[in-house]
């Protein structure tokens, strides 16, 4: 195959392809942004949300005691009380004297 020497002087002073980079990750939202988003939804009524938000918020940090309770009261509401009642352990263990959440653990284990 011949190529007429201004298509080869072409083909050398083209630029080469800009190599394909994936596609940028959206950062992860933090654990503050995480738990506003939870007790927004909670708040608007939208407890999957809350659900979900809370969960994401306590996988970055599972001490948050206030966010075990948040979810807890949720899922109660909800009526799906095993998840519930391990929410409300979990508060148990750091505030063993608190009699509201030893309540509703006791509720949700009947």
């Amino acid at each position: 195959m011949f190529l007429a020497p201004s298509v080869v002087a072409a083909r050398a002073e083209a630029p080469p392809a800009a190599p394909k980079s994936s596609p940028a990750r959206p950062a992860s939202p933090s654990f503050d942004q995480l738990a506003v988003r939870a007790a927004q939804a909670r708040d608007a009524g939208h407890s999957e949300d809350a659900i979900r938000y809370f969960r994401q918020a306590l996988a970055l940090r599972p001490a948050w005691t206030e966010g075990s309770w948040s979810l807890g009261t949720v899922l109660y509401d909800l009526g799906r009380y095993e998840e519930a009642r391990d929410c409300f352990r979990r508060v148990v263990a750091t505030q063993p004297a608190n009699g509201l959440v030893l309540a509703l653990q006791g509720l949700c284990e009947f």
